[in-house]
């Protein structure tokens, strides 16, 4: 499983950082895309409002003390991509692709 980071400035050319294979995503089952809210109305009727969430999924990938090791480089990246407000990225993970 190849896992990169892609940043594409708004100028300037995209950065693309290559993650290690041994990383876990953790929480790649626990998202689901519909959610549903119950509430009730005036009259006491319940009423049910279900959508699909069309963004948002957390990508959270986790190594272990003997894999996934990063390099000092890659750790200052990702602190710097995460000190930019407002930027978005695209992340390709697990065969898919996530903006």
């Amino acid at each position: 499983m190849s896992i990169t980071l892609t940043h594409t400035p708004a100028v300037g050319a995209p950065t693309t950082l290559a993650l290690s294979d041994r990383l876990v995503w953790t929480d790649e089952h626990a998202w689901q895309a519909p959610q549903m809210a119950t509430d009730y109305g005036t009259q006491g009727d319940l009423m049910v409002h279900v959508r699909a969430r069309n963004a948002g999924r957390p990508i959270t990938l986790e190594g272990q003390e003997s894999a996934a090791w990063m390099t000092l480089a890659q750790v200052q990246a990702l602190q710097a991509w995460a000190d930019m407000p407002g930027a978005q990225f695209t992340c390709t993970c697990a065969g898919w692709t996530a903006r």
